[in-house]
């Protein structure tokens, strides 16, 4: 519609339009800050569409992935969509930069021990991604956090024979604690998180009960199996921490 005059007698008030810009795909890239949480892995390309580049790095981006194309393809062979796409190279690509980022903390800060990290089972449970995240991070040394008995059983069957780091957190009875124990048998260095006293008291009662006993390894004395402990500050501070539960306050 064309706007009128005011007293809506007169003649419509005809004024020319602004010309219309042509949409870019830079535009569409800066309207939803791809290159913030995508470079160097997610691009748009010059026909507007997303690729995706699994072995990219900070200076090459390597060969890359339409997805539209892709989909298509994949359409074409009668699968439908909603589609879930996984990129080994990205998952390969993080474990890379997180512990080249550590690494260089280390290095600037003096600090002499090691960093190994490790991966939270309970994100994700696909074998394929969890070997594949395993498989970069042995280098690292990298391992994985359970929670669970059945995520303490899939751990023990991904890392046994690889010397591998294993987190143990989650409620712990004895069959749970003993199986932790046990995986040292395996060449895994469980650490069973200790998050109350009664936990303690299971741990202890668990290595007498398989009669644990300390060993040595290269000249040091070791024990199995290894402890941490979760502790969480319960005094009241005049800079609010008590009033959150975010992970800033522990």
């Amino acid at each position: 519609r064309y706007p009128c005059s005011p007293d809506l007698r007169g003649p419509p008030l005809l004024e020319p339009l602004p010309p219309m810009t042509r949409w870019t795909p830079k535009q569409s890239a800066d309207l939803y800050l791809v290159e913030k949480w995508g470079k160097p892995y997610v691009q748009v390309s010059e026909a507007g569409r997303v690729q995706v580049h699994p072995d990219a790095t900070a200076d090459e981006p390597g060969p890359g992935i339409d997805l539209f194309e892709l989909v298509a393809q994949i359409r074409r062979r009668g699968v439908s969509t909603p589609l879930l796409l996984r990129f080994d190279g990205l998952l390969r690509a993080r474990v890379r930069d997180l512990n080249g980022a550590f690494q260089n903390a280390r290095e600037e800060f003096g600090y002499e021990a090691p960093f190994r990290g490790v991966f939270p089972i309970k994100v994700n449970q696909e074998r394929p991604v969890v070997e594949t995240l395993m498989s970069e991070g042995r280098r690292f040394g990298m391992g994985l956090e359970v929670g669970s008995k059945p995520e303490l059983i899939a751990g023990i069957a991904l890392e046994a024979g690889e010397h591998a780091l294993m987190i143990c957190n989650g409620y712990k009875d004895a069959e749970y604690v003993e199986t932790a124990m046990l995986s040292s048998k395996l060449g895994i260095t469980p650490i069973i998180v200790v998050e109350k006293f009664t936990e303690l008291r299971t741990i202890i009662e668990a290595a007498r009960a398989l009669e644990l006993r300390a060993q040595r390894r290269s000249g040091r004395a070791s024990v199995f199996p290894f402890s941490g402990y979760a502790c969480q500050m319960e005094d009241v501070q005049p800079v609010g921490w008590p009033q959150t539960r975010e992970a800033g306050s522990r």
